[in-house]
């Protein structure tokens, strides 16, 4: 028999159970005592005590939670049978034998279920029946024959009948309601599921929403830089080309003066050419500068693929950056943890680039009353390549951190563009990969790129 824990949401079921086993153990103890005062058959002495062990087994298994629907089954039929039993062994319908047997009706109606309901019906009318006509037409077969029923006792059948209708009737009122609720619980089970499955789907649709308006903004910002650097190129482009393109004819025009002036003046004018020559160089080279800036920003705007791709030794690049920088950052320790052997497919010059923007911003970030620190590390992660940069500077705000990649924002107090790590996340998107920032104000500042490993073969 397999049984099952009865929880604390039947305690009507368990109570009711734990009754009817002592119902069966008092009719057994009533009837081992009659048995002895009449000095009846040792086998039914056996046979009281026998249902008696059953009937105080099944109270302490339902005392202590545990019980099977079949339990109740087999004892609610035992009582009917020990009801039965004394019926013709002492009194009939007379005395507590009849109470009894319209007890035992009333219990077997509220353990009945659904569809056992009518044969319970059917079965108490024929038992009551029966026994009222038996004990009539065979009074002799009844131990104690003084029976006050001359006829047949029909005010008990009449009793018994209109218990038997109405607890009947109550019982599928009973039924019927919990079909009902039962039904209800079902349609709410469903409405829930669709309830949770819909506030995923509209969770679903607000995080698309969310990730689309973010690249709407993102889009915007870049049309609105990519008309601002249109408009830069526009009114930058041709002074740059006419102080670019004077420099090489002032060259010419110098040098023809030169020539022109006698040889023994002409010294001190080749002297003075020099410095010119110089001062042109450094001219040249800042119209290339500034040339160079434009570019790099139409790029970043437009979002272009960058051509020249190729294997970066990833380890190899980071350390000589940082030896770069490590000579012009006195009283900040540089540490490093460099993994080698891995590689990124890209630029190696703009990778050089956004490394060396990032150790110079953690450079700037440290106080000159401060021992610096900044860690590099450079290390595979989820088949990834990663580079970490951190630094105990002064750290950065939520507010900054999530500005801190945009397009002239700077905390540089005049001394900044605003533009190196807004061109860094365009190069670094550019290689298909990504830039993270941790900062805590007063402690420092950390960032990690994540880059796709590549197998160079």
């Amino acid at each position: 028999m397999k049984f099952t824990f009865l929880t604390k949401t039947d305690p009507f079921e368990k109570r009711l159970f734990e009754i009817v086993s002592l119902i069966l153990a008092a009719f057994t103890i009533y009837g081992s005592v009659e048995n002895v005062m009449i000095e009846g058959r040792v086998l039914t002495r056996t046979i009281t005590l026998v249902l008696l062990v059953y009937a105080v087994v099944s109270y302490l298994l339902s005392r202590f939670g545990y019980f099977s629907k079949r339990l109740i089954v087999v004892t609610v039929s035992l009582i009917y049978v020990v009801v039965v039993f004394f019926w013709f062994w002492i009194s009939g319908a007379a005395g507590p034998i009849g109470i009894a047997l319209v007890t035992i009706i009333s219990i077997s109606f509220i353990f009945g279920k659904g569809a056992h309901l009518k044969s319970l019906f059917y079965f108490n009318i024929g038992l009551t029946t029966f026994l009222c006509i038996f004990q009539y037409f065979r009074p002799d077969l009844i131990l104690y024959g003084d029976l006050p029923y001359p006829t047949i006792p029909l005010e008990f059948l009449v009793v018994s009948y209109l218990q038997i209708i109405l607890i009947y009737y109550l019982r599928r009122e009973v039924e019927e309601e919990r079909r009902v609720s039962k039904l209800k619980n079902e349609q709410l089970t469903v409405l829930n599921e669709n309830l949770k499955a819909t506030v995923e789907t509209q969770k679903d649709t607000l995080d698309k929403l969310y990730s689309t308006q973010t690249q709407l903004v993102e889009s915007e910002k870049m049309a609105s830089l990519g008309k601002l650097t249109a408009g830069l190129a526009h009114e930058i482009k041709n002074p740059l080309n006419y102080v670019g393109g004077v420099v090489t004819p002032l060259k010419i025009d110098i040098k023809e003066l030169i020539d022109m002036i006698p040889e023994d003046k002409r010294s001190d004018a080749v002297e003075i050419s020099k410095e010119i020559d110089e001062l042109l160089k450094s001219v040249e080279s800042g119209t290339k500068l500034a040339s160079d800036i434009m570019i790099k920003l139409q790029n970043v705007s437009r979002k272009e693929d960058h051509l020249g791709y190729a294997a970066i030794d990833i380890p190899v690049l980071v350390r000589d950056v940082i030896a770069l920088v490590e000579k012009s950052s006195l009283g900040i320790t540089f540490k490093s943890q460099l993994q080698t052997g891995l590689y990124i497919e890209g630029n190696a010059i703009e990778i050089n680039q956004v490394v060396l923007n990032l150790l110079r911003n953690s450079v700037q970030a440290i106080p000159s009353d401060r021992d610096g620190i900044i860690e590099v590390s450079v290390e595979e992660s989820a088949g990834n390549v990663e580079i970490r940069i951190s630094d105990n500077g002064v750290g950065m705000s939520k507010e900054t951190m999530d500005h801190a990649f945009e397009a002239f924002y700077s905390t540089k107090s005049g001394d900044g563009t605003g533009l190196g790590l807004f061109i860094s996340m365009g190069i670094i998107q550019s290689h298909n990969g990504t830039i993270d920032v941790d900062s805590e104000v007063g402690k420092g500042s950390t960032f990690k790129l994540i880059f796709p490993k590549f197998s160079k073969t």
